[in-house]
């Protein structure tokens, strides 16, 4: 019985004390508990949240039933009469009753963390990854699964709980991991913006890595040119009188471009400038066609093993059929647009005319002989793709230094609300102990004020002081010029003491649990 009573109720009890104590339970009831983020947005703002899934943390139905209430209450969890009474509302067999998102609250967007996104579909990576979205700034979108991690180690032990005694250990650990997340939560914002810093750099030398691999692209007035002059010598070799109304109107553009771009002698056929801005206008026109051509040609072979599988006059075999014959209109289109360019092909992997037999098999050695990878002004889609992300980067990493300005006046109006809730909480007090307890926590919380001040000075400058001081010391070390670097230098070596401290604090966890 006393070993029962030990390992029991006594523990969570103890537990429940030492929560107590730190949130000043009955000392300062406005005093944060732990359930509050300090750098979270609470009226306006991007607010980011996180959704998934925990397969691995489950209790045993055979664990039993609760008789008393969980100590924390619902303070992390939502009751439990709620959740059942919400699935019982939902049957598996039930069908959404809203088909689009007219439901959802307006402003709301939808993304796919940076890790699982890449087990979705192409499209949908482009369309919902968190760095290709705006206003996600470099949030991953895998807060959930670093919680998991750290609270996958309670499912040995958690899963033989009653329920009260399960939420109340879960309640535990998740206020000792809010709390060690929010004790340098400003070292931690200091960091991201480092990150941020460095992101930007990153992306802009990328880009500029880019466009110093990108080849040079002739500028569309040339092509213009060129192609005007070929226009004008072809007409010159007509002997048809309507063709003397069309040379003037030809003559008179080539003027206007040369008097543009001070061109003081017209170019000839031999000149290298005509011969090398032909040879790109003919790549690219004829590339672009003989690559919607091919697509074309893939189409319409999908589409006739398709029709192969249904009879002729059913439902499915009419849409099919009307598909084919737009696909053989759009090809034969591509063709005419082929055969009616007025110069002959610069290069000999171009084919002189196209006929429409030989473009309708996909496997035609003209097409073959088309690299996929070259595209309009012959940028490769992998250094379009390299320029995309580049700055789809460069622009979330301006984004998070925006959102980190937000949550850094966030936290510092955070610091200053708890410290003006203690030091009422201190003026109306007369009992000794209570008193030293609240003035304790108050100094605790002026040099966190002071710490974050001094790294967020740089960044949000205009920071209010405090109207009431209880750390006299701090006004001296303000009059001291302390650089944010060496300041952190300074944290850091606190750190791994800190860091020890919590790995015993981890052990003793352990102990509690194999108890």
């Amino acid at each position: 019985m006393l070993y029962r009573a030990l390992v029991g109720e006594s523990i969570s009890q103890f537990r429940r004390h030492h929560f107590r104590c730190r949130s000043l339970s009955g000392l300062c009831p406005s005093f944060d508990d732990g359930t509050t983020c300090p750098v979270c947005p609470k009226s306006k703002g991007n607010l980011i949240v996180t959704m998934d899934a925990n397969f691995g943390l489950v209790r045993k139905r055979s664990s039993g039933s609760s008789l008393v209430e969980p100590l924390h209450g619902n303070r992390m969890f939502v009751r439990e009469e709620d959740v059942q009474e919400y699935l019982s509302s939902h049957p598996d067999g039930s069908k959404p009753n809203e088909k689009k998102a007219e439901a959802m609250q307006q402003g709301v967007s939808l993304a796919v963390p940076a890790f699982h996104v890449f087990g979705h579909k192409l499209q949908c990576q482009v369309l919902y990854s968190t760095r290709r979205l705006k206003g996600f700034g470099l949030t991953d979108g895998e807060g959930m699964e670093r919680l998991w991690s750290f609270l996958r180690r309670f499912a040995r032990v958690t899963k033989e709980m009653s329920p009260s005694h399960r939420l109340d250990l879960l309640t535990e650990a998740l206020l000792y991991y809010g709390r060690r997340k929010s004790a340098d939560i400003e070292v931690q914002l200091h960091h991201r913006w480092e990150k941020a810093e460095k992101v930007t750099n990153l992306a802009k030398e990328e880009l500029a890595a880019v466009l110093k691999e990108a080849p040079d692209s002739v500028p569309k007035w040339k092509r213009v040119y060129v192609t005007t002059l070929i226009e004008l010598q072809q007409l010159k070799s007509c002997d048809h009188d309507s063709a003397v109304a069309d040379e003037k109107k030809i003559e008179s553009c080539l003027q206007k471009i040369e008097r543009q771009y001070y061109i003081t002698r017209r170019w000839n056929q031999s000149d290298s400038i005509f011969q090398s801005t032909l040879l790109e206008l003919d790549q690219d026109i004829r590339g672009k066609l003989v690559m919607q051509a091919r697509t074309e040609a893939r189409e319409r072979l999908t589409l006739l093993q398709l029709k192969r599988k249904y009879p002729d006059g059913q439902g499915i075999a009419v849409r099919l059929s009307k598909q084919i014959k737009a696909c053989n209109k759009r090809l034969r289109k591509t063709i005419t647009d082929y055969n009616s360019l007025q110069w002959p092909p610069q290069t000999t992997i171009f084919p002189p005319q196209m006929d429409f037999q030989e473009a309708c098999d996909p496997s035609w050695p003209v097409y073959c002989s088309i690299d996929e990878n070259t595209e309009e002004g012959d940028f490769s889609r992998s250094l379009k793709r390299r320029a995309i992300d580049a700055l789809h980067l460069k622009t979330r990493a301006a984004e998070e230094k925006i959102m980190l300005q937000d949550e850094m006046k966030t936290l510092i109006h955070h610091v200053q609300q708890q410290h003006a809730s203690l030091h009422s909480a201190i003026t109306n007090t007369k009992q000794p102990g209570s008193r030293a307890v609240l003035v304790g926590t108050i100094i605790n919380l002026e040099q966190k004020l002071h710490n974050a001040t001094l790294m967020f000075q740089q960044h949000i400058p205009s920071i209010a002081p405090l109207s009431h001081a209880y750390l006299p010391q701090l006004n001296v070390v303000r009059q001291n010029v302390i650089s944010p670097d060496v300041y952190m230098a300074l944290f850091n070596d606190d750190d791994d003491d800190d860091d020890d401290e919590d790995g015993n604090d981890d052990e003793e966890e352990d102990c509690d649990d194999s108890i």
